[in-house]
């Protein structure tokens, strides 16, 4: 779509949804804008500046609650403009959005999903100039992440979390202890019935944790605790026989007896609940990797390393599940050489097949450092 016909398509349907006398004229047309929006070529995007604007001031100027879908039009304004182009108007926006989620949680008693994705999106969009923004938010974060009689909230806020410990890093410190908190007791036994999607999202605000502030984040052997006993959930572990292993053997112990039997079975576990529980594992070992020393995590290693090889080297993984081994295997073996080795030389042919598999994948994967990753798996594996 060129500028020169997206430029006065917006503005009718601005102008059109603003003037409208009618809620559901006025909601297909904002939904239109924000799918045009959505849509527009690279070459429309300076054209969406002055658009930013206009919608913002509408939305400032309408009261409570805006219109409906006019968030989701600044959601989508935000993220194709990106953070240079959306940094004057931040302030402004974190404004509105802080207004609507306190008005809707004045009304309804939860924060509006929706701004909790806004928020994430401006965090998105503005990276570590999103840090003046948190004290104030992160009440309404902190509050929205334990929302769990909520879950639609509840998701939003964890993906919202995510966003913002991608765009501060480092920054993120002085919140990761309340968060890991809130984490833990979403995941804790008490809340058994909260479903397997919000659970996974859980699990990655611990790997987005790790990732973000690497060895400063506290308690690394809880974290991979909660990792462990999710897994377990994921395999259909009995709850008694998890939380027996981990009493048993500490914060490292390690999943093999766990998924010896359920593996077996990986098409009726959670596959979302087992990709979130791997992509931790990647990120908290990618987090120490590039602050510190790997070796810091040698007392969960084992952990870490049998599940992956039984769930990203087991027959019928999806590519994408066994890309995420090569990357985190390949790592540790790269780091950790010794460790390996030993813990090869200790395991069963099946955990060795897994890593031959996994390797013979990463070499012949097209992403060049997935291939460089494989290497060092070869090596442990060569006869």
């Amino acid at each position: 779509l060129p500028p020169e016909i997206f430029e006065p398509a917006a503005n009718a349907l601005l102008r059109s949804a603003s003037t409208a006398t009618s809620q559901q004229a006025r909601t297909a047309l904002v939904s239109s804008l924000t799918d045009l929006i959505g849509h527009a070529g690279e070459s429309c995007v300076d054209s969406m500046k002055p658009l930013l604007e206009r919608v913002l001031r509408w939305a400032e100027d309408s009261g409570m609650p805006p219109p409906d879908r006019l968030t989701m039009c600044l959601r989508a304004l935000t993220a194709r403009l990106g953070g240079d182009a959306v940094a004057p108007h931040a302030e402004r926006i974190r404004t509105f959005y802080h207004s609507v989620l306190q008005a809707h949680h004045e009304a309804h008693e939860v924060f509006d999903e929706e701004c909790l994705r806004g928020m994430g999106g401006l965090a998105a969009a503005l990276g570590r100039r999103y840090e003046a923004g948190m004290p104030s938010f992160w009440p309404i974060l902190r509050e929205s992440m334990r929302s769990r009689k909520a879950p639609q909230a509840c998701a939003a806020a964890l993906a919202t979390f995510r966003d913002v410990a991608s765009a501060l890093g480092p920054a993120l410190r002085p919140y990761v202890a309340e968060a890991l908190a809130v984490v833990e007791e979403l995941l804790s036994k008490s809340n058994s019935a909260l479903s397997i999607s919000v659970r996974a999202s859980a699990v990655l605000c611990l790997g987005a944790s790790a990732l973000a502030v690497g060895v400063a984040v506290p308690h690394p052997a809880g974290i991979a605790r909660l990792l462990a006993e999710q897994a377990a959930s994921a395999l259909e572990e009995e709850p008694a026989e998890a939380a027996a292993m981990a009493a048993e053997d500490g914060p490292g112990a390690r999943l093999g007896a766990a998924s010896a039997g359920s593996c077996r079975r990986l098409q009726g576990a959670s596959q979302e609940l087992l990709q979130a529980v791997l992509q931790a594992y990647e990120e908290l070992v990618i987090g120490f990797k590039r602050t510190g020393d790997l070796r810091q995590l040698s007392d969960v290693l084992p952990g870490i390393l049998d599940f992956a090889c039984h769930v990203a080297g087991e027959p019928g993984a999806p590519p994408h599940t066994m890309r995420v081994g090569v990357q985190l295997l390949g790592a540790l073996a790269t780091e950790l050489p010794t460790e390996l080795a030993s813990y090869v030389d200790g395991v069963g042919a099946a955990a060795r097949n897994s890593i031959a598999k996994l390797a013979a994948y990463g070499a012949s994967c097209p992403n060049a450092s997935t291939r460089e990753l494989a290497v060092p798996l070869r090596k442990l594996v060569a006869p």
